[in-house]
């Protein structure tokens, strides 16, 4: 069972905190708290007692200095919400109460998601202490845009628990992927017929984000280039929002990666001219077939950079030959191709499911039906080994 130590420092942001225990033992997750001398004033101990089945721990000296004995058994420290004050105290190395000293002690990761005022957070003082942390290794979860506890606007706020989960997930797991620059082009596009049709697919982007938020818990830097509808990642993955295929494949194009996953279903044709305005649907039967052409290709003109990566492309295929659905990828410059069968209604689009077989030059791998993050997982384990070596 992982076992969390939750820092809790004298914010109004404490009153997200039963969520995030809730949140936390959901998961299966054994937490014990430690309250500041601040955050007593905020929240209270019966409350977090009932909610972890913990003792709280507030007294350095209580217990024979407990510090040792909390890190020795914890798998990670995490302080939500951290002040502006607990970040200069861990940045200059003070160590005054059991928190501060815990952090100190600690070889377990860390984590920290402040809350403050946005002028507080802004300021050079806070921004110089978390540049300090980050730069020995502490995470630091950024706080949201919001309206403030004190009636003003800005960044500051608490971050949202699922992006705090994310953080610690991400601490707690296997950093493979750390150093690499990993692009995923993820759900559909969309070709405009006039100001308010358009031509698309099922694709939800499902399997894209998914791609990209295991890469990133494992350390890659990510950039996802998502079509419309595809679902949130992780505030640490860069999302550059696009919608027709050309805009898909300059946005992807611009991006520099040491591994692609070209996860999205681009659509393959383009109405050159969309109308203005909403025409009557007795137009457009009257007006015959529009005058299609084919649409940008981002995975081709992707492959064919010179400073191009390991490139993985999606084949979706309905019921016929995979390996024929694969060859006209590799035909476009691709190192790797997954190819799944989007006829089964289980599988592909629309559902939380995938399956298929990963076609890597020289070896053929099947992969049976599994949600489309444990494909991610698989996926991601199949290809690093042919990552480039970064100079």
């Amino acid at each position: 069972m992982t076992r969390i130590l939750l820092g809790i420092t004298g914010s109004i942001a404490t009153g997200k905190i039963p969520e995030l225990v809730r949140s936390l033992r959901t998961k299966g997750v054994c937490v014990e708290t430690i309250l500041t001398k601040g955050a007593q004033a905020f929240v209270g101990t019966s409350l977090l007692e009932g909610l972890t089945g913990n003792p709280v721990h507030t007294n350095l000296w209580k217990e024979g200095m407990p510090h040792i004995r909390l890190e020795r058994e914890s798998d990670l420290l995490l302080v939500a919400p951290a002040t502006a004050h607990f970040l200069a105290k861990l940045a200059w190395g003070l160590a005054d109460d059991l928190l501060s000293t815990l952090s100190l002690a600690s070889t377990h990761p860390l984590v920290v998601a402040p809350a403050m005022n946005a002028q507080m957070w802004k300021s050079a003082a806070v921004q110089a202490n978390i540049k300090t942390l980050t730069e020995r290794g502490v995470v630091i979860v950024p706080p949201a845009e919001g309206k403030l506890a004190c009636g003003e606007e800005g960044v500051g706020r608490l971050a949202e628990i699922d992006e705090i989960l994310s953080y610690v997930q991400r601490a707690l797991t296997s950093q493979d992927y750390e150093g690499l620059r990993v692009l995923v082009t993820a759900g559909p596009t969309r070709e405009p017929l006039d100001s308010v049709r358009f031509l698309s697919n099922p694709s939800t982007g499902t399997m894209g984000a998914a791609i990209a938020t295991e890469a990133w818990l494992r350390g890659a830097e990510v950039t996802v280039v998502a079509g419309p509808g595809t679902p949130p990642v992780p505030l640490g993955v860069q999302r550059l929002e696009v919608v027709t295929a050309g805009e898909m494949a300059t946005c992807a194009g611009k991006v520099p990666f040491d591994i692609g996953f070209f996860a999205a279903a681009v659509g393959d044709l383009v109405f050159p001219q969309p109308v203005k305005g909403k025409p009557r649907k007795r137009d457009w039967l009257e007006s015959g077939p529009p005058p299609w052409s084919e649409a940008p290709d981002a995975l081709e003109s992707v492959a064919r950079r010179d400073d191009a990566g390991f490139v993985l492309g999606f084949a979706a295929h309905a019921g016929g030959a995979p390996q024929e659905a694969a060859n006209k990828v590799f035909e476009k410059g691709a190192d790797g191709v997954f190819a799944n069968d989007i006829s089964d209604k289980d599988s592909g689009f629309g559902t939380g499911k995938n399956k298929g077989i990963l076609f890597l030059k020289g070896r053929d791998l099947l992969i049976p039906l599994s949600s489309k993050r444990e494909i991610a997982s698989r996926l991601l384990d199949e290809v690093i080994p042919k990552r480039v070596v970064i100079s």
